[in-house]
């Protein structure tokens, strides 16, 4: 590099010498961002396992909130839901409550209901 610049102008050593500090300057910008991220992720590993439990204790509690209701009143409720939380509800109780609440279920519904169940088991 030095001959390069010993065989330069000195304006246009000093242009390559600015080009190298920026350079440099970015190099350690980029370890400095990947110092922090690798930081972050670190400080970040346990918040996401305790916010992980947390979902996982809501979702069991649900379960088992529809699981102690009769199977017409959880019935009446997916039948207001939205097919994606009314499916995760299913998932989510025992099978023999999701067939009383499927067998609660108007019939169409619980077809359509039953063929999303089919396919997210298959793809998930």
């Amino acid at each position: 590099m030095r001959v390069i610049l010993r065989s330069c102008s000195d304006g246009q050593a000093e242009g390559y010498y600015m080009i190298l500090q920026r350079n440099r300057t970015i190099r350690q910008n980029e370890a400095l961002e990947k110092r922090i991220q690798s930081a972050q992720a670190k400080e970040d590993g346990p918040r996401a396992k305790e916010k992980e439990r947390l979902v996982q204790e809501q979702r069991t509690r649900l379960a088992k909130i529809y699981e102690s209701m009769p199977s017409e009143d959880a019935a009446s409720r997916l039948e207001h839901m939205p097919d994606r939380e009314a499916i995760e509800i299913l998932r989510l109780v025992k099978a023999k409550t999701a067939g009383a609440i499927l067998g609660q279920i108007k019939a169409d519904r619980a077809a359509k209901l039953t063929e999303q169940l089919l396919h997210k088991r298959r793809s998930g």
